[in-house]
């Protein structure tokens, strides 16, 4: 690996969501790896809980990037536990997908564009 690697994903929250029980414990061991690899950040898909965020913010130097998920703490708090980047993964366009399934089913229904200009 080269030190232009724009970042990498370790899977902590995704491993308790797939049944790794120490999802921690191996995100921690990876990143050693992946830092004096030389990655340039550390990407940790749909980890929510603020003691791991900080156990991970603790272990590297490089930015750490997470992904918005429900339970995720604020800006703020994101912030103060030393998060760098936040992901929007998929969900921004999911939802305004389905706002626009939404939308184009009501003008097929009413017969008309109305419910655009709600």
């Amino acid at each position: 690996m080269t030190s232009d690697v724009a970042g990498l994903l370790l899977a902590a929250g995704a491993g308790r969501r797939m049944g790794m029980p120490k999802a921690l414990a191996e995100t921690l061991n990876r990143i050693n790896v992946y830092e004096n690899s030389g990655a340039s950040g550390i990407f940790v898909p749909c980890i929510t809980d603020k003691n791991d965020i900080r156990e991970v913010v603790k272990a590297t130097t490089l930015p750490v990037n997470v992904m918005c998920m429900p339970q995720l703490p604020d800006f703020d708090g994101l912030k103060s536990l030393g998060v760098k980047r936040i992901s929007m993964g998929p969900f921004v366009s999911n939802y305004v997908n389905a706002s626009a399934e939404e939308i184009i089913r009501s003008v097929q229904e009413q017969n008309n564009f109305a419910s655009l200009f709600k």
